[in-house]
């Protein structure tokens, strides 16, 4: 139990942004995802200097995958005219969506950032400047979820919590369009195979450090995609 205890705690602080901060209630949500998770928690295979780029890529689909999951939640309680009020029931799924939202994705942006840093300082590349400048106004991204978040507690408003959940959604999938189609081709042709395998030792390591919190929440985002599949 003492075990079991420290990696519920590790849940609470390990993701932490200067931005927001994990609620009590995103514990609670996670608990059953840790329980099967730390069995699972292991590392990218080695030997594929890319596999800090597929690893990345892999995590885009996941987050676009929970985003359409989600998106069709919201869509269904826009359409209910006769419900004003959000349900128990969706009131949770709704916290399970916003828990993920906020940590999965810090912990992509914070997995990114070490490929960025990276750039700056090997590459002198404008485009991945104004890369590393975009990703700041991610903040806005994380103070929509954290400001739905915290509507919870005191109201259960299906316009209060859909409209910025709806925004929410468009920034990330336009995010995630822009990195797709620009960021990461640009990478994949500025790194070596050097730089990429130095990169890939180094995500590799941060998802060591936080494999079991991340499968827990990829289990999380199962569960929603399967739900509302």
């Amino acid at each position: 139990m003492p075990l079991y205890n420290a990696i519920t705690k590790k849940i609470s602080y390990a993701f932490l942004h200067p931005y927001t901060y994990m609620h009590a209630k995103q514990c609670t949500v996670l608990l059953p995802c840790v329980q099967r998770a730390f069995c699972s928690s292991q590392s990218q295979p080695k030997g594929n200097p890319l596999r800090c780029m597929e690893s990345l890529k892999q995590e885009h689909f996941r987050i676009k995958r929970t985003m359409q999951s989600f998106d069709r939640m919201l869509d269904a309680l826009d359409a209910d005219i006769d419900a004003k009020n959000v349900g128990p029931e969706r009131l949770k799924d709704m916290q399970k969506f916003l828990t993920f939202c906020q940590l999965y994705s810090y912990h992509h942006d914070s997995k990114e950032e070490i490929l960025f840093a990276y750039a700056q300082r090997q590459h002198d590349k404008p485009a991945l400047q104004k890369l590393c400048n975009e990703h700041n106004h991610n903040r806005e991204m994380y103070t929509l979820i954290d400001e739905t978040r915290r509507r919870l507690p005191r109201t259960t408003s299906s316009e209060e919590l859909v409209t910025p959940s709806k925004k929410f959604i468009a920034i990330q999938y336009a995010h995630i369009q822009q990195e797709d189609e620009e960021v990461y081709p640009q990478l994949e042709q500025q790194f070596d195979e050097a730089d990429m395998e130095l990169l890939s030792c180094k995500t590799d390591e941060f998802d060591a450090q936080n494999a079991i919190s991340i499968n827990a929440m990829q289990f999380l985002s199962d569960e929603l995609n399967e739900k509302y599949s």
